[in-house]
């Protein structure tokens, strides 16, 4: 069988989403098995090891090769970027090892990776393997990172210090300081490697986006014309996004799981039928299965009509469903800010003022804010005491216009809850396109990586997002938040930017359908392999 490899940074965003360009895959194209090479380091990347157990038991067709956890402080490091880089510098001994046991039952057909992962290139060379890049970020960052060895030769300044705007190919004018994160001081490690991974991008064999055409049309024409990459080749991209992971109520998993299986093979076969429903619910179907009609060439197993069996809350459903449904429609705005996003006690508090002041309905999910210790910056944080760091009396006065949920909720059920009508969002690739999938406005306040140069380009080229400005310190006020809120909710402004949320929602539809753009990409991308 033809295998693909996949090899993603062990940051959860990353790992989710190479995970769904998996699941594409085997899914219109099934003869090909895909092998994921996973490292779970012992520091905190988000709650990677779960989402693994869960695709192993629900994708048979994906499999999860667990490489060797490298012994590393974190302390001895500048930043994550650079702790990954090292990580998986250190882990190229592991998976050329991976490769070997893996080439000894299956056809490796290519070699999909992410840009952390560039150390591995010389690895890939002595199996012969063609190297493609998935981009999990958006086409206007990848433009980005293309153009930036240009930047880099004819520039001396690190962004951090220029104060102007960058120009460069398909993207609107960037203020400097909106740079990506990790590029903003050119003295740092992390910034060298990154442009030595920019200047690589060319020389694979082809790049994957978890993008559509039609939602950033400017920076794909520009990166497929070459202008991005001016002193050199451009190689292939291929958009084959939306990329998004299902709302988590197993739906997608047991069709994905009952599609691989002979038609009609199973059912008959078992000693019963267990049903969730009730005789006078489903009469006429219930009475066909009991006569044998559905299974005419051999016998029926009986069925076992018992329900209707519905959890309760904390029963396995999400307490936040249960509020959600007693919301009017599109009136609930929610804030979530990745798997990894914080707030010092000090802006949490201006939060809840903030939506406070908004008389907006809300569900927020908080976390605990980071540790003022060095030795736990890297560690998984408490759950947050709510009465301790949001304002006294705040979770009784707001009670019944808002829902306060500790540390994760079901995000992408809830953007798709008819009752939810706005987010505020921390501006990772991952919730853009959660909301672009569900249709939701948002307001952008970014935290750290890419997401200040995707809050430009969500406002100023998408049109899909009201920017959350912070003051000179750093800090959100309340007045921010409330004004932004309600903007988003109740303004006119937020009243054009749910209407292109709504346009953009049909698009990605359009682009994952049969003869669709993404659609088109990944044909192209398997005919190269």
């Amino acid at each position: 069988m033809a295998t693909i490899v996949l090899y993603p940074c062990p940051a959860m965003g990353h790992l989710i989403s190479m995970v769904e360009l998996g699941k594409l895959i085997t899914k219109h194209y099934p003869s090909f098995s895909i092998v994921v090479l996973t490292l779970i380091p012992s520091f905190n990347t988000g709650t990677t090891a779960d989402y693994v157990r869960h695709i192993s038991a629900t994708f048979p067709t994906i499999t999860f090769h667990h490489l060797p956890d490298i012994p590393i402080d974190p302390l001895q490091f500048p930043s994550m970027e650079a702790i990954i880089f090292e990580l998986i510098r250190l882990s190229n001994p592991n998976v050329d090892r991976a490769l070997q046991s893996i080439s000894l039952s299956s056809n490796i057909t290519a070699f999909v990776i992410d840009p952390f992962c560039m150390p591995v290139i010389p690895v890939a060379a002595n199996f012969n393997l063609p190297v493609y890049y998935f981009f999990a970020s958006g086409a206007c960052c990848l433009a980005q990172f293309l153009y930036m060895p240009t930047l880099d030769k004819t520039t001396t300044e690190s962004f951090k210090d220029m104060h102007t705007l960058i120009h460069s190919p398909g993207l609107p004018p960037i203020p400097s300081s909106d740079m990506i994160g990790p590029l903003l001081d050119r003295t740092t490690i992390h910034y060298s490697a990154f442009v030595a991974t920019c200047d690589l991008f060319p020389k694979s064999a082809g790049i994957i986006i978890n993008t559509f055409e039609s939602l950033e049309p400017k920076a794909i024409k520009a990166i497929n014309e070459g202008v991005c990459v001016p002193d050199g080749p451009t190689p292939p991209i291929y958009c084959v996004g939306p990329l998004v992971a299902s709302g988590g109520d197993g739906l997608d998993e047991c069709l994905n799981w009952l599609d691989l299986q002979p038609s009609g093979s199973l059912f008959p076969k078992s000693a019963g039928i267990i049903i969730n429903t009730f005789d006078s619910l489903e009469t006429k179907a219930i009475t066909a299965i009991n006569n044998g009609v559905c299974v005419p060439d051999r016998p029926t197993p009986p069925i076992y009509c018992v329900g209707p069996l519905v959890a309760s809350a904390g029963d396995g459903s999400h307490e936040c469903f249960g509020w959600l449904d007693l919301q009017p429609s599109g009136s609930v705005v929610y804030l979530c800010f990745g798997s990894l996003g914080v707030f010092s006690s000090e802006q949490l508090k201006e939060i809840a003022k903030g939506l406070e002041m908004s008389g907006v309905r809300f569900l927020w999910v908080v976390r605990s804010p980071p540790s003022d210790r060095v030795e736990d910056r890297f560690l998984p944080l408490p759950e947050p005491d709510l009465d301790l760091l949001l304002p006294e009396g705040f979770l009784e006065r707001t009670k019944d216009r808002g829902l306060v949920v500790k540390k994760w909720a079901p995000q992408v059920a809830i953007l798709n809850h008819k009752s939810v009508g706005g987010f505020v969002t921390h501006c990772g690739w991952n919730s853009i396109l959660e909301a672009v999938c569900a249709g939701v406005p948002m307001v952008a306040w970014p935290l750290y990586a890419e997401q200040r140069f995707n809050r430009v380009v969500l406002r100023d080229e998408m049109k899909l997002a009201l920017p959350m400005d912070e003051s000179e310190g750093g800090l959100v006020t309340a007045m921010e938040v409330e004004k932004r809120v309600r903007e988003l909710m109740e303004g006119e402004e937020g009243i054009v930017i749910r209407e292109v949320a709504k346009t953009r929602k049909e698009q990605a539809a359009i682009a994952m359908s049969d003869g669709g753009s993404s659609r088109v990409a990944l044909s192209k991308l398997v005919a190269s392999w």
